[in-house]
């Protein structure tokens, strides 16, 4: 659910699905292997900036740790691009 929710903030809070009218989608697959989610947007307010985790240099800065959670926490992230805007995290666990 963490990664779910950091997806979808960053969804609001970086890019053009939050201006007034617009949206963005969330997907949620599982199977026996793990759950894949999608977080489909429109384009980043920044032109040209694709997402990607940064690790703070400043322990108390309020921002900047979101998707270096979902590093840590997914077993893979990733963006959609060329084809779509927006990010996907893997979870997978083991069945054994």
């Amino acid at each position: 659910m963490l990664i779910v929710s950091e997806l979808a903030t960053n969804a609001i809070c970086r890019t053009r699905s939050s201006e007034p009218g617009h949206t963005f989608h969330v997907t949620v697959n599982m199977d026996t292997h793990g759950v894949r989610t999608e977080v489909r947007t429109l384009a980043s307010r920044t032109r040209g900036t694709l997402p990607h985790a940064i690790k703070p240099e400043d322990l108390l800065a309020e921002h900047g740790r979101g998707l270096s959670l979902v590093e840590q926490l997914a077993t893979t992230w990733g963006t959609l691009a060329p084809r779509h805007h927006g990010v996907y995290a893997h979870l997978t666990w083991d069945n054994s």
